[in-house]
């Protein structure tokens, strides 16, 4: 049971995992999952589009949509960094080295006006357009969240 001084009532979560193994903060991320998981379905690939209704044929399309996602948050993440450091992504040729403690944690960085899959899809259509595709790209993933110290966390055991 999780209760923010903020808040009336508690947040009650249920999982199989021992409880102090299961990170309060994790739950919260379903919620942004499930979010995201919609906006790559309807804005991001246009799924709600496709007329398929063969299991199989929804199968395979759903395993190039899962490629193309993958490839395409790799393109963004080079966008993104090579806007971190202020140099054009066509000469961006490696991740930084050194990563700041904060370099991918939403806390402490600016908010993002365009989020890393819409920068990936962009940059895909325009190379795509020229013929061309970065051989290098890479997944940079952001801090697991942390729990806010004014929480108050009650565990309990199974019966």
């Amino acid at each position: 049971m999780v209760w923010d001084v903020e808040q009336e009532e508690p947040w009650i979560i249920l999982t199989g995992l021992p409880p102090r193994e299961a990170g309060v903060s994790w739950y919260a991320l379903r919620f942004w999952i499930e979010l995201r998981f919609e906006a790559i379905k309807s804005v991001g690939w246009k799924w709600d589009k496709t007329r398929r209704v063969d299991p199989a044929r929804i199968l395979r399309h759903w395993l190039v949509l899962s490629v193309a996602t993958l490839l395409a948050l790799a393109y963004g993440t080079r966008v993104e960094d090579a806007n971190d450091r202020r140099i054009a992504p066509g000469n961006l040729r490696t991740p930084t080295k050194a990563l700041a403690p904060n370099h991918r944690d939403p806390r402490s960085r600016p908010v993002r006006t365009v989020g890393i899959l819409r920068h990936g899809i962009n940059w895909l259509r325009r190379l795509m357009l020229k013929g061309r595709l970065w051989t290098r790209v890479w997944l940079l993933p952001e801090p697991w969240p942390k729990h806010k110290t004014n929480l108050e966390i009650t565990y309990h055991a199974p019966p």
